[in-house]
């Protein structure tokens, strides 16, 4: 059986998404750990002690969602246990600076604020928005142009500028037609049906400010004026579509190449500096906690007792 035979039969309540982001997850630390030996369960089972020493570099959530996937992956192998121990302390480590609200060293060596955020998109505005036009909306850009035209209108999706930043699987599978069964774009809309919670809050969809739907309406004419081959709005060099894991390297390079240094900020940092600019002045969920606990209810209660 292949990796996604087995992840199904492992984990038949896996939706398609987790298991298609499950698949990405494993081919990367796969590529990364640069272990000369076949794309199969057997690679992870043997190489355990080089995959969680590689492990180690990564950031807390990433690491965590790796784990995850190996975890499904192993089933009851007698190895899953040492993926898994890791797994779970993890998952104790993250609930621990979750509940105190702090960064740990490598969030606060990556995360940038609001205002850092659209100094670089600024500059990607500045450079690249009228790309199509100023070469001929009909002429098809060269590679380069064409990726850094294709970083603008991500990151004018993804910054937190124009709408709140979703998670990356939102914009892997963003297409330009409905196809009943991925997310896409209809006069002014993004229609969201293929993400992490459908489950629980079914399909969503956010109207674009005018500005956003101007740069998105001029992206698609250009795309579908010029033959990419792809119905997706995000491509990887390949002309398919991204991956999850090849999205955030993706972000990671559209923030690097402007700050001339490497930064691992991924769509996590973005979200985590768009919701700590909204709630700046909020207190910590602890001391909020504390406070509901000694008026005799619950958090959602006493918000409900703010006013503005």
């Amino acid at each position: 059986m292949d990796i996604k035979e087995i992840l199904i039969k492992n984990r038949p309540n896996l939706t398609n998404s987790t298991i298609k982001t499950y698949i990405s997850l494993l081919n990367n630390i796969y590529k990364k750990v640069k272990i000369n030996e076949p794309f199969n369960i057997n690679f992870f089972i043997k190489n355990y002690l080089p995959i969680l020493n590689y492990l180690n570099n990564e950031n807390l959530n990433t690491r965590k969602s790796i784990l995850a996937s190996i975890v499904s992956l192993l089933g009851d192998n007698n190895i899953v246990d040492i993926y898994r121990d890791r797994m779970m302390n993890d998952i104790e480590t993250k609930k621990k600076i979750d509940e105190e609200q702090l960064m740990d060293d490598k969030q606060k060596e990556n995360i940038l604020t609001q205002e850092e955020i659209k100094i670089i998109y600024n500059y990607y505005y500045n450079k690249y928005k009228a790309l199509p036009v100023k070469k001929n909306i009909y002429d098809k850009l060269n590679k380069e142009d064409y990726f850094n035209y294709q970083s603008f209108i991500l990151l004018s999706l993804i910054s937190g500028i124009y709408i709140p930043p979703r998670r990356l699987l939102d914009f892997t599978n963003l297409k330009f037609n409905d196809d009943l069964k991925n997310n896409y774009y209809k006069k002014g809309t993004l229609y969201f049906r293929n993400y992490k919670t459908n489950h629980i809050y079914g399909e969503q969809y956010i109207k674009l400010p005018l500005k956003l739907d101007t740069l998105i309406k001029q992206y698609i004419k250009y795309r579908t004026s010029n033959d990419y081959n792809s119905d997706y709005f995000f491509i990887n060099q390949s002309n398919q579509e991204m991956s999850t894991s090849y999205m955030n390297q993706y972000i990671n390079i559209i923030f690097g190449n402007v700050l001339n240094r490497k930064i691992n900020i991924g769509i996590n940092g973005l979200r985590h500096s768009y919701i700590t600019n909204k709630y700046d002045n909020m207190p910590k969920l602890k001391d909020m906690q504390q406070m509901a606990t000694g008026m005799g209810h619950s958090i959602n209660q006493a918000l409900l007792y703010i006013k503005k």
